[in-house]
C-alpha cells in the first residue's frame, strides 16, 4: 500500500476517534473562541461565552475542557476554512490557478492558513496554543491536525499532470509550515506581523528550496511503518514548537 495512503488513513482515523465534536460542543466552542484573546485558552473564555449568550447553558461548560479542546477545535475550523478558500480558487478561478507554479500555489495556501491566526497572534495568544499543543499528551493529535492541513493543501495545489506528492514530500512541507509559523510568532512587533514581508519571503525561499530538492533528488527515505511515521511527525512538532515556543515565551504558557 502507498505510504502516503497509509499515513492518511491512520491519522484520519485517530483524529476522528479522539476529537469528534458533538453539536452542543461545536456551538459552545465557536462561541468561546472570540473570548480567547481576552481570557486565553482557559475555562474563563468558555464561561464568558456562556454569560454573553442566553442560548448557552451554564451546565454546558462541562462539555469543553480547556485548554486543548479550544485549541484543537480552532485548528479544525481553520483547516475547514482553508479547504473552502482553496476549493473556491480551484473551482472559480481555474484559469488563473492553472497558470501558477506549484511553489506559488503552496505559498498562497500556507500564507492564507497562517493569516487565519491573525486575531490570536495580535493578542499574543497563539504561542500559548503552540506550546500546549506540543505537550506529550497532545502532540500526536496536534501533528494529526497539521497532517490533515498539509494533505488538504497538497491535494488542491498539486499539478494535475504530475504524480501525487509522496509522504516524505508532504512531511517536509509540514516542517516548512511549522518553521514559517514560528518565524511569524517570534516577530517582536505584534501589530505589523502580517504587513512584514520577512515571513512571507522566508516561506517562499523554503518552498523554492524544497521544490528544487524534490526535482533533483528522490525523496523516498520514509520509514515503512505507519506508526513510525506518525511518531516521527509528532516528534517534529514537539521539537519545533515546545522548545522554541518555551524559549520565546517561558512564563506565558497556560496550564490546566
Amino acid at each position: 500500500m502507498h505510504r502516503s495512503f497509509v499515513l492518511r488513513t491512520v491519522l484520519s482515523r485517530n483524529s476522528r476517534r479522539c476529537f469528534s465534536w458533538s453539536a452542543p460542543q461545536v456551538q459552545l466552542l465557536r462561541a468561546s473562541l472570540p473570548h480567547v484573546p481576552a481570557y486565553g485558552w482557559t475555562q474563563d473564555a468558555v464561561a464568558a461565552a456562556v454569560s454573553s449568550n442566553t442560548r448557552l447553558s451554564v451546565a454546558a461548560t462541562g462539555l469543553v475542557q480547556a485548554p486543548y479542546d479550544l485549541i484543537a477545535f480552532c485548528m479544525d475550523e481553520w483547516n475547514d476554512q482553508l479547504r473552502q478558500i482553496l476549493l473556491e480558487r480551484v473551482n472559480n478561478y481555474a484559469e488563473e490557478w492553472g497558470t501558477l507554479s506549484l511553489v506559488d500555489r503552496l505559498h498562497f495556501a500556507f500564507s492564507t492558513r497562517l493569516k487565519l491566526q491573525h486575531e490570536f497572534l495580535k493578542a499574543n495568544r497563539w504561542h500559548e496554543a503552540m506550546a500546549v499543543g506540543a505537550r506529550p499528551e497532545y502532540v500526536v493529535t496536534t501533528s494529526e491536525k497539521l497532517q490533515t492541513m498539509v494533505e488538504t493543501v497538497c491535494s488542491l495545489c498539486q499539478e494535475n499532470t504530475k504524480a501525487s506528492l509522496n509522504a516524505l514530500e508532504q512531511f517536509s512541507l509540514g516542517a516548512i509550515y511549522v518553521a514559517a509559523e514560528l518565524h511569524l510568532v517570534s516577530s517582536n512587533d505584534t501589530m505589523t506581523r502580517f504587513e512584514d514581508d520577512e515571513t512571507w519571503a522566508f516561506l517562499r525561499q523554503q518552498l523554492i528550496q524544497w521544490d528544487r530538492l524534490r526535482n533533483t533528488t528522490t525523496l523516498t527515505a520514509l520509514p515503512e511503518s505507519a506508526a513510525t511515521v506518525a511518531y516521527v511527525s509528532s516528534t517534529l512538532v514537539s521539537s519545533l514548537t515546545s522548545g522554541l515556543a518555551s524559549l520565546m515565551f517561558p512564563s506565558e504558557i497556560p496550564r490546566k
